[in-house]
């Protein structure tokens, strides 16, 4: 008999997009949902955020939604740099496309 393989992470979100809206609202995060949930339900995001590129660390973890809000990107002349990962039951899956929007 042939093992069954059991839920893995999920994978990583596409379409990762970032925008700045008006001075002081921040930058507005959005992706779709992986491809695959890895076999278990997808629990939440993780957000990583830096000041250049390939620099991002954890800064926040939203639920099961497509959209963030980034209230804290106030600073004009700086750009802030974005890669979000999938969580599910068993895990954090792979990163997701950097994306990057000047502050507001």
């Amino acid at each position: 008999m042939t093992p069954t393989a059991g839920p893995t992470a999920p994978g990583a979100p596409t379409g990762v997009s970032a925008s700045g809206g008006h001075r002081g609202s921040g930058i507005r995060l959005a992706w779709t949902a992986p491809l695959t949930d890895g076999g278990s339900p997808l629990t939440g995001y993780l957000i990583y955020r830096g000041l250049s590129p390939g620099t991002e660390t954890p800064y926040a973890t939203v639920g099961n939604v497509t959209v963030y809000r980034d209230l804290g990107a106030t600073n004009r002349n700086s750009r802030y740099y974005y890669v979000v990962y999938a969580v599910n039951a068993v895990g954090q899956g792979p990163p997701s496309n950097e994306t990057s929007a000047q502050g507001r």
